[in-house]
């Protein structure tokens, strides 16, 4: 019986060994210029804590810069699997399934810049450049089955006086929230305000003047919300068209039409289009 234990024992234990191992991918097998992030993120062995598993699962997440990277790092995670199911007499072959994969997210640096300095026109000071992201993203894969240049810009949407408190205490990772946090709830201005200027700055040429290249013309977007028990709730949306003389009017005219209006319990918020 003690022999049968120890035997079923084994797939628990190299199910720990490969999460432990698997750390050592980024410290020890790639070179520090090329930053990777390599996650488990679930671990599934059993019911009960007086049954030995028949089996385990792992969900590892990768993230990368470059795709030479990402297949360097995805040998080693199939090789260190299959190492510590061998090394503990595992009966079959480990199961290695590929799930999600975004794409890495490059700006075109000719769109970026005339974006950046159109941005810089707008907010002053305000506008910066973002470091280096290892978040998921999709975005790329629309302009890139299109073959279009685009470029990615973060929008902050945390309270302004309760991020400048945070950094003076230099807490910004305990006390502002980011995305998929459940404590996220970004605040309604300026966030909608900015967005709007972000939007429509970003229809600015190099030399300041907005850009009547774009057909057919733009389109902004009105939601209108109603205040609830369980917060904003949408209630309907139209758009129109921006015509001439809004174009001309640029872009400080255009966001300050286009910002969001209240309306008692009935907020009207607006945006781009489609």
């Amino acid at each position: 019986m003690a022999g049968a234990l120890t035997g079923r024992l084994h797939k628990l234990r190299s199910t720990l060994m490969i999460v432990v191992r698997l750390q050592t991918i980024v410290s020890r097998e790639l070179a520090a210029t090329h930053p990777v992030v390599l996650t488990v993120g679930s671990v599934q062995a059993g019911t009960s804590g007086n049954v030995i598993p028949e089996s385990a699962e792992l969900l590892v997440n990768v993230r990368t810069y470059d795709e030479d990277t990402r297949q360097a790092v995805l040998a080693a995670v199939r090789r260190i699997v299959k190492g510590e199911c061998d090394a503990s007499w595992a009966t079959r072959e480990p199961q290695i399934e590929e799930g999600t994969r975004f794409p890495p997210t490059v700006n075109d640096e000719a769109v970026t810049r005339a974006v950046s300095t159109a941005f810089a026109t707008v907010f002053g000071k305000r506008s910066g450049t973002v470091e280096l992201q290892s978040a998921s993203e999709d975005f790329s894969r629309i302009p890139d089955a299109f073959g279009i240049p685009y470029t990615y810009w973060a929008l902050g949407c945390i309270d302004p006086d309760t991020h400048q408190g945070a950094r003076q205490r230099g807490t910004v990772a305990e006390d502002v929230p980011v995305n998929h946090s459940p404590r996220f709830a970004p605040v309604l201005q300026p966030t909608a305000v900015t967005r709007t200027s972000a939007l429509v700055g970003s229809l600015m040429t190099e030399s300041g003047t907005f850009s009547t290249r774009t057909s057919p013309a733009p389109c902004m977007r009105v939601a209108r919300m109603r205040c609830s028990p369980m917060g904003w709730v949408l209630v309907s949306e139209r758009c129109w068209s921006v015509d001439d003389d809004d174009v001309s009017a640029g872009p400080a005219r255009l966001a300050a039409r286009f910002k969001p209006v209240r309306h008692g319990r009935t907020l009207e918020a607006r945006g781009a289009g489609c």
